[in-house]
């Protein structure tokens, strides 16, 4: 059953208890002052746990957006909401629309939203989504962007060691043997996406079994980090290097290759390195586009490598 998932199981329900980077807990520690959106690249973030408590105790409506895309939604059943009031909640009461996915919604749905939140003072709107650039600028506009993504090496740190507290609580509370550095291993293959994490301390619970983590270093992927930052860009050795390690598996190297390696720059000091996320940034978004039109995957890589290495040895 769903309340037998660890990840729903042990959620937070308060601001007091959820995971959230002190910048993100400073904008909603009074709760919704603004109409907010809450993005980040990465799922598990905790954007939607934070809606879901930022409406508790108000006059509250929930959609996924991604499923529920008919403008009718938008025109009937929320401004209904909106303009109805609730005879059990204060004349003063706040009204909340909490819209998840809402990349998802449709061209008319993202029109008739335009402005609507201008209408109506005394109702807060709350938007969540992995992908903003698919979101209407002029949607955008009109709310506080909540980036959940950590930012720099000490939003990384700070995250990590919160990530840890929660899963030692989740395991004790659970009677799970499982140690300090094997919960620090499931974060940073996970990292930032803690249901993930949260998923990893449930499986390692039904299967009891530990020995997958023997084999796994400070991370994950640190072999490949290694390799990418190694200062050699030879066409030789990248081409060798994919076919021996991932001929079989294209796409886990596809995954490290973007928010792991991100992440891992972002913690090293040094300048030179960080200056460049910009330039990988869009190097990524093509790659990843073109990814699952190329005939050969492994050519892509190869190529996708090249060009990340000569970025990297720029100064």
């Amino acid at each position: 059953m769903k309340n037998e998932l660890f990840w729903y199981k042990y959620q937070p329900k308060s601001l007091k208890t959820i995971i959230l980077l002190p910048r993100i807990r400073e904008l909603v520690k009074d709760g919704l002052q603004t109409n907010m959106i809450f993005y980040s690249e990465s799922a598990g973030t905790g954007k939607s746990t934070l809606a879901k408590i930022l409406c508790q105790g108000t006059d509250n409506i929930e959609f996924n957006a991604s499923k529920d895309t008919s403008v009718n939604i938008l025109r009937e059943q929320l401004q209904k909401h909106c303009k109805t009031l609730n005879p059990f909640a204060g004349k003063d009461s706040q009204k909340t629309i909490f819209l998840d996915e809402f990349d998802g919604v449709s061209t008319e749905y993202e029109k008739a939203m335009k402005g609507f939140s201008d209408t109506y003072q005394h109702v807060r709107f709350v938007l969540t989504t992995n992908i903003i650039q698919d979101i209407d600028p002029k949607i955008i506009s009109r709310f506080t962007k909540v980036d959940f993504d950590p930012k720099n090496k000490e939003e990384i740190e700070y995250l990590q060691s919160m990530y840890l507290k929660y899963l030692k609580a989740i395991s004790a509370k659970v009677k799970l043997n499982i140690t300090d550095e094997e919960i620090k291993k499931i974060i940073l293959l996970s990292f930032p996406d803690l249901r993930s994490a949260v998923q990893k301390i449930q499986e390692v619970f039904i299967t009891k079994n530990t020995d997958q983590f023997k084999s796994i270093t400070s991370s994950g992927h640190d072999d490949i980090f290694d390799f990418i930052m190694n200062g050699k860009n030879n066409i030789e050795e990248n081409y060798s290097y994919v076919i021996n390690n991932f001929q079989d598996n294209p796409l886990e190297l596809m995954k490290a290759l973007g928010r792991p390696l991100f992440n891992r720059l972002m913690s090293v000091d040094n300048v030179n390195l960080i200056k460049q996320d910009a330039i990988l940034i869009n190097l990524q978004k093509s790659y990843n586009e073109k990814y699952t039109e190329t005939i050969d995957p492994i050519i892509h890589l190869i190529s996708y490598i090249t060009d990340i290495k000569e970025v990297l040895n720029k100064k």
